[in-house]
C-alpha cells in the first residue's frame, strides 16, 4: 500500500543529515570539528569534569569515538535532560581511540546545531539543504527539550533520500551550484576510524559494518559509503559507478539486503547509459505499479529476530491507496447477524478494553459496503479505520505504530495523524485478523481478535515481533 510520494521513517539514516548540518556550521565558520563539546554547554556539565570529558571534541561525536563503555541511549531516562545526562555519563576510554556506536552522540550534534544556530536541525537545514533540493515533505522527532533527536526520527520519501545521496555523489553540487563544500563531502565520507582494527580478511569480505566509519556515514565495500538505518533504510553512494541507491525496507538481515545490491544491481551498471527503450520502461512502470504487500504472506516468524545491533536507535487522505477498490464479500459481512463467520454477531458491539501499552480504551466492529469498519477509542482520540477484504483501504490514526524508539516518552510526538492502510481476514468462525500497515513507516500491527462469550482477546504483534530488545507486543482483553 506504499507510494513514491510518501515519507518514511529513516531511523539512523537521520544521522547523516545531522552530520551535514554540522558541515554547514563548519563551512560558515561558526564551529570547527576540534571544538570541545563542553564549550557549548557550560551550564550542563557535571560538578566534576573528567580529563576525558574535557578532551571530547565534535569530531569524536561525529566518528562515534566518544569513549563510553556502552551506548548510553538505552540507559538515559527519556524524560531527563539528555544533554546533561550525556555529559554525566562516564567516559572510560580516551576519546578518539575506539569506535562504539552511540546514538546519543548524534543527539549531542543536534543539540550543538541548535545551541549555535538557535534553530532545530530540521529548520537550520531548510534554506541550506532541503529547499535547494526541493525536499518539502519531511518531519523530525524531537525530545522533551524540543531538540531534534538527531540520531533517528527524520522522515523523508525514498526519492528525497536519493536526492541527498546525489548531492554527495556530485561533491556537494546541485544543479551546478555548490550547496555544500566538496572538502566537507570528502571529509565526511572518509573512514576516520575502524570498527574492528584487527578484523580478518574473511570478516572484511563479508561485513558491511567493518569497512570504517566517517562522519555519521558508514564505509561500504567497493569503495562506496552509505547512510544507514535500522531494518534496512539505505542511501548508498557508489562513486566509481556514478550511482546512488536509496532503499526503504523492513528486514531482519540488513547484510543480505545490501548483498542483493552487490549481486544484482552492481553488475548491471555499465560505464554508459543504456539506450532509450520506451517500451521496456513502460513495462517496468506497469510492473512496479502493480506490486502489493500481501499480509497473508507476511506472518511473523522466529527468524525475524536479528536487526544489526549497530543500527539500534537509542528509536488521512492517501492517494496511493484507492479506498474504492475493495470488492467486499457483502453476503458474508451483512444481513443475518448469525451468518458465518460467527464472529460477525459481534458487529456494532463496543468492547471496553483493559489497561494496555497504547492506552486503547475501547474497540467497535461494524460492516459497510466498502469493508470492515473498526472504531478505536484511545487517550489520543477516536480513530475510525477501514479494512478491506483482500484489499488495502486507506486511513489515518492518532495511535502510534510500532517503533524501535517506542520507549521514548516523546517518540513521534507531534507527528500524528499517522497514515495507515488496513486489510482483514477471518481465520476461523470466531477469529479475525487485522493488518494495520503504517505507510510512513516500515512497520505494521497485526491484531488477532478472538471472540467468545466472555468478550474479546486481542493478540497485538508488531511486524518485528521477535526483535528481542524491544517489547512492543501484548495481549489485550475486553468485554
Amino acid at each position: 500500500p506504499y507510494g513514491d510520494s510518501l515519507k518514511h521513517t529513516l531511523y539512523s539514516t537521520s544521522k547523516s543529515f545531522t552530520s551535514t548540518a554540522i558541515g554547514f556550521l563548519v563551512s560558515e565558520k561558526k564551529i570547527t570539528v576540534q571544538d570541545k563539546v563542553i564549550s557549548f554547554f557550560p551550564d550542563k556539565v557535571p560538578d566534576t569534569i573528567s580529563d576525558y570529558l574535557k578532551e571530547l571534541t565534535v569530531q569524536n561525536l561525529l566518528t562515534m569515538s566518544v569513549g563510553h563503555e556502552k551506548d548510553p541511549s538505552g540507559v538515559i531516562p527519556p524524560q531527563n535532560d539528555w544533554t546533561k545526562a550525556f555529559l554525566a555519563t562516564p567516559i572510560v576510554n580516551k576519546p578518539g581511540s575506539q569506535f562504539l556506536y552511540n546514538s546519543m552522540a548524534t543527539y549531542m550534534l543536534s543539540a550543538i546545531v541548535q545551541k549555535v544556530s538557535g534553530e532545530k536541525v530540521i529548520d537550520y537545514l531548510e534554506p541550506r539543504l532541503f529547499k535547494p533540493l526541493g525536499i518539502t515533505n519531511k518531519d523530525w522527532e524531537t525530545n522533551g527539550q524540543d531538540i531534534n533527536t538527531g540520531g533517528w526520527g527524520l522522515r523523508l520519501s525514498t526519492r528525497d533520500m536519493a536526492k541527498f545521496g546525489l548531492l554527495f555523489l556530485n561533491k556537494g553540487k546541485w544543479n551546478g551550484k555548490q550547496i555544500l563544500p566538496a572538502a566537507w563531502i570528502e571529509e565526511a565520507s572518509t573512514a576516520h576510524i575502524k570498527q574492528k582494527p584487527d578484523a580478518t580478511a574473511e570478516e572484511l569480505a563479508s561485513s558491511e559494518w567493518l569497512q570504517g566509519y566517517g562522519y555519521q556515514f558508514w564505509r561500504s565495500r567497493y569503495n562506496s559509503y552509505r547512510a544507514d538505518g535500522a531494518f534496512g533504510q539505505y542511501i548508498l553512494v557508489l562513486p566509481e559507478l556514478d550511482a546512488v541507491i536509496a532503499i526503504n525496507c523492513e528486514t531482519p538481515d540488513m547484510q543480505n539486503e545490501i548483498n542483493l545490491v552487490w549481486q544484482y544491481l552492481k553488475p548491471a551498471m555499465g560505464p554508459k547509459a543504456l539506450p532509450a527503450d520506451p517500451k521496456a520502461l513502460q513495462a517496468l512502470a506497469t510492473e512496479a505499479s502493480q506490486l502489493k504487500v500481501n499480509p497473508r504472506q507476511l506472518k511473523i516468524n522466529a527468524n525475524q529476530s536479528k536487526v544489526n545491533p549497530n543500527q539500534s536507535n537509542v528509536n488521512p487522505n492517501q492517494s496511493e491507496v484507492n479506498p474504492n477498490q475493495s470488492k467486499v464479500k457483502t453476503d458474508q459481512l451483512k444481513g443475518d447477524p448469525t451468518a458465518k463467520p460467527a464472529g460477525i454477531k459481534f458487529a456494532n458491539k463496543t468492547f471496553t478494553l483493559n489497561d494496555n501499552q497504547n492506552k486503547l480504551l475501547s474497540v467497535n466492529f461494524n460492516t459497510t459496503e466498502k469493508g470492515l469498519a473498526v472504531s478505536i477509542l484511545s487517550e489520543t482520540g477516536k480513530s475510525d479505520l477501514m479494512f478491506g477484504d483482500h484489499n488495502w483501504l486507506a486511513g489515518s490514526t492518532g495511535i502510534k505504530g510500532p517503533s524501535l524508539t517506542s520507549h521514548a516518552v516523546n517518540s513521534l510526538q507531534g507527528l500524528a495523524p499517522f497514515k495507515i492502510a488496513g486489510e482483514y481476514s477471518w481465520i476461523d468462525d470466531n477469529t479475525l485478523e487485522l493488518f494495520i500497515q503504517y505507510t510512513e513507516s516500515a512497520h505494521r500491527w497485526n491484531w488477532t481478535c478472538h471472540f467468545d462469550a466472555q468478550g474479546i482477546k486481542i493478540e497485538r504483534k508488531s511486524s518485528f515481533a521477535n526483535f528481542k530488545e524491544v517489547k512492543v507486543d501484548e495481549t489485550i482483553t475486553g468485554k
